[in-house]
């Protein structure tokens, strides 16, 4: 049976190809390039391209049934990006299937292979799997480094490797008798203590991105893990993502390269391609709660050269205030407040939680022109005209009444006894009840212009 050659390689990260790969004996040439775990490879049936060139043996890769070293393979490339130790599991799924490896580099030039990593060409420290006759279920793993399975370097595993930043390498997975159902290929190894990612992803597309816009409660964001080589896809969702561990389970009927999701967690995608090969890819999604600003008070300047509206929230240092249609600003303290109904807009900072408060503030024209042409031509104070309890009170300089009027009248048209009254300034009184049943009374004065 074949044997392989101690190997190295990296940990974690997905199968991903090319469009243009294949993953039945997807040649030297054409190395699939590979930057996570592969969670399941697909078949590899059918002969390929002899790429040891006649060769017995590639290390102690021997030669099989069709006089090549090469039977049913399959070929992947990485670069490292970090220097370190590296190893790998190959897991086959099905048990009884004979998979043999062996890497080759660092920067392999396909055609000219040489001998694997760690082999000098003579056959020691060889790997192999004969799952169903030698170790059935108690020893299922081939790989390099630690079994997982035993936890220690068993017979069907090659030393740790070495690997330099920037080294680029090619695994050949080779299975003998074909006719299999793939496998699943976890990278291990020291290396990752030294850094999260290890080996280079630039040459492999990012299937999700991670959403662009603050997403809230009650949203729906659509993820996209289109891939041009896949025809069915698989979906996952961990939703406990402050767990360290994965725990992933299956979307019952997501098949399709879109998903709608609608609640917080890491959301996998997994590309399958017609052969059975995939690539994934995860992402992180956060719906953030709902915080919709709860008012504690509104404090009223009215009346006066400088209105002001001075609004309370709970935790007011989350949110933002903004005046009509002014800037936003971290208190809701606003100063020269005009006349009439504005509108406060009260946002949290995550942008998740709003209100817009209608604010009545008092006031009266400073001037009118009653001269007929339909332009201010009465005069009264503004922002009690449904204020069924206000009064206004019209004196002349020296404290005489012109005028008694409620709040909710047209107003004053400058007469007295029907007699217009003459350009100048006059005097007022205003008394009303307000919303919290507190009596007010306001004086100023304003001018007539003819």
């Amino acid at each position: 049976m074949k044997k392989f050659a101690p190997i190295l390689l990296v940990v974690f990260f997905t199968l991903t190809f090319q469009s243009s790969a294949q993953s039945i004996s997807p040649d030297c040439i054409n190395a699939i390039p590979i930057c996570k775990d592969i969670l399941s490879s697909g078949t590899m049936d059918g002969f390929g391209t002899d790429d040891f060139n006649g060769a017995v043996n590639s290390g102690c890769l021997l030669q099989g049934r069709n006089n090549t070293v090469e039977s049913h393979s399959v070929w992947f490339r990485f670069t490292a990006t970090a220097t370190g130790q590296l190893g790998f599991n190959i897991l086959p799924n099905r048990d009884g299937e004979d998979l043999d490896f062996a890497v080759y580099g660092p920067n392999p030039v396909c055609g000219s292979l040489g001998n694997p990593i760690g082999n000098d060409g003579t056959v020691v420290n060889c790997g192999v799997s004969n799952i169903a006759q030698d170790f059935f279920n108690d020893n299922d793993y081939t790989g390099v480094g630690i079994n997982p399975a035993t936890g220690d370097q068993s017979v069907t595993y090659a030393p740790y490797m070495q690997v330099q930043e920037g080294e680029e390498y090619l695994l050949l997975v080779n299975n003998y008798f074909g006719d299999s159902e793939g496998f699943s290929l976890e990278f291990t190894g020291n290396v990752f203590s030294a850094s999260e990612s290890v080996l280079d992803c630039s040459e492999v597309p990012d299937l999700l991105q991670e959403p662009e816009e603050v997403l809230c409660e009650g949203d729906t964001y659509t993820l996209d893990g289109t891939f041009d080589a896949a025809d069915t896809y698989r979906w996952y969702v961990d939703d406990t993502p402050e767990d360290d561990t994965d725990n992933f389970t299956l979307i019952a009927g997501a098949t399709n390269a879109t998903l709608d999701v609608t609640q917080t967690g890491i959301y996998r995608v997994e590309a399958v391609y017609p052969q059975g090969y995939s690539e994934y890819d995860d992402v992180y999604v956060e719906f953030l709660p709902i915080q919709n600003p709860i008012i504690t008070n509104i404090d009223l300047v009215e009346f006066s050269n400088n209105n002001i509206i001075d609004i309370t929230v709970e935790n007011p240092e989350e949110y933002e205030f903004q005046l009509n249609d002014g800037e936003f600003q971290e208190e809701g303290y606003f100063r020269n407040v005009p006349v009439g109904l504005n509108t406060v807009t009260i946002n949290h900072l995550s942008e998740c939680g709003t209100l817009e408060e209608e604010i009545m503030v008092s006031g009266y024209p400073k001037f009118f022109t009653p001269n007929g042409d339909g332009i201010h031509d009465t005069w009264n104070v503004v922002g009690l005209e449904t204020n069924t309890t206000g009064r206004v009170y019209i004196f002349d300089r020296y404290g005489k009444l012109l005028k008694q009027l409620y709040t909710t009248s047209a107003g004053w048209d400058g007469t007295f006894n029907g007699t217009p009254l003459p350009s100048t300034d006059y005097w007022f009184k205003v008394e009303f009840i307000d919303a919290q049943n507190e009596e007010k009374v306001y004086k100023s004065n304003f001018t007539l212009k003819r």
